[in-house]
């Protein structure tokens, strides 16, 4: 769970926000994933042609944020979209959500695999 609130700062000109305040999520009792004040993150990435139903910043936003820190510190991806999955289901977005994001995680592990 989620025991600290999202704070960002939208960066002018990109598509990019800056982490105001750490985020924190709770993976279990004493297993805990904090994400720097500063850390900088484009939230939900989403194609333009699937926009109209997956908002980047709407919904799930904070489980991106932690699904982006993870990899930036070169956690593996099974562990990071694991922990992506856990996130959304705990942050209430619908299964259909969830199921369409982590579809989307995996055709995007699946590219970068094949880059």
């Amino acid at each position: 769970m989620f025991t600290t609130d999202l704070q960002l700062l939208s960066i002018r000109g990109t598509s990019q926000f800056k982490l105001l305040t750490e985020l924190r999520f709770a993976v279990e009792e004493k297993h805990v994933i904090v994400v720097p004040a500063g850390f900088v993150t484009d939230l939900i990435s989403v194609p333009w042609y699937v926009r109209w139903l997956i908002n980047p910043t709407g919904p799930g936003k904070e489980a991106a944020v932690v699904h982006d820190f993870l990899l930036s510190v070169k956690t593996p991806a099974d562990y990071s979209r694991r922990i992506f999955i856990k996130a959304l289901q705990e942050s209430n977005v619908s299964s259909d959500t969830t199921r369409i994001m982590q579809v989307g995680v995996w055709l995007w592990d699946v590219k970068r695999k094949l880059s």
